[in-house]
């Protein structure tokens, strides 16, 4: 059957309607994005904690703590690709004090990706005092919330993946207490 030179496609049994001309049809995109989130660090920088016993998750209200994660990808070619595009990789880290009168609070850090690396560390600096809402003296749980993706430069992009590790524990105590 020809119609101006053109040939009509026939569905042929066991073929699908769009085989033909073409086989490249893909219903959707859907290659995994798969990453670990590990490793999730706080400690103090203090050279002269309260005690020589101390550990440097023992930390004095004026000392600065830097809060890290890692955050490992595979290397599929999605991943390939959100590296070498700049995809965000947002860390929150949620801190909950033990207490009433130990603060919650959220400090957040995002970094962009880079063509060819897959693990990162995402580290974030801040004294107790600085803190909004201030991190009084008390025990606190830190956990960190990983999102990945948004805005690729001036594009709006999905979020590609979403985890989280818990269960570091940073003790805060008021400046000065040391001997």
């Amino acid at each position: 059957m020809e119609r101006l030179g053109q040939e009509y496609l026939v569905a042929q049994p066991g073929q699908r309607v769009e085989t033909g001309v073409t086989e490249s049809f893909p219903r959707s995109f859907s290659v995994p994005l798969e990453f670990k989130l590990y490793d999730l660090q706080a400690k103090g920088s203090s050279m002269r904690p309260a005690s020589p016993a101390n550990s440097p998750f023992i930390v004095a209200g004026n000392e600065e703590v830097e809060f890290s994660v890692k955050v490992e990808f595979t290397p599929s070619p999605l991943a390939k690709l959100l590296m070498c595009l700049g995809t965000p990789i947002t860390i929150v880290y949620s801190l909950e004090g033990y207490g009433r009168r130990a603060a919650e609070l959220d400090l957040e850090k995002t970094i962009i990706t880079e063509a060819g690396k897959f693990l990162y560390t995402v580290s974030l600096k801040a004294i107790p005092n600085n803190t909004a809402p201030t991190m009084t003296p008390g025990l606190y749980q830190i956990a960190a919330v990983a999102r990945i993706g948004g805005t690729i430069g001036k594009c709006p992009s999905g979020i590609w993946g979403h985890g989280y590790v818990d269960q570091a524990l940073l003790e805060v105590y008021a400046a000065g207490e040391e001997s």
